[in-house]
């Protein structure tokens, strides 16, 4: 018996709402209806970013602890799994008590990511 090779399985989405999509490959990413943006008042490593509650067709790197204005978090980079290029990251853990409502969020670059509206 033949053991069945892994696939990537791509999602493709039509939210009432904007599209979240990589910058470079233009593959799916995330979505901002149905609550699933947390704010976009965050600051990214490029400049504005948004929290968000899902995402998909994303890669999670190894956690590391990561220094920032917020306090000390372990987090995960998240790179789009249509060109590899990192978009994002994924809060695992804030030392911090008021900072953990982050964790399992993840955190979308808007100079990396594009909204775009479904036709």
């Amino acid at each position: 018996m033949e053991e069945a090779s892994p696939s990537k399985q791509y999602h493709s989405i039509r939210p009432k709402g904007k599209i979240f999509q990589c910058q470079s490959c233009k593959m799916h990413l995330s979505h901002s209806f149905a609550g699933n943006v947390m704010s976009t008042s965050f600051t990214g490593l490029h400049g504005r970013a948004s929290l968000v509650k899902t995402v998909f067709n994303i890669c999670i790197m190894e956690p590391q602890k990561r220094h920032m204005t917020t306090g000390n978090h372990i987090v995960s980079d998240i790179s789009c799994l249509g060109c590899n290029k990192v978009v994002g990251w994924k809060y695992i853990k804030a030392d911090q008590a008021s900072q953990k409502y982050k964790e399992g969020h993840f955190l979308l670059e808007s100079n990396l990511v594009d909204p775009i509206q479904p036709s």
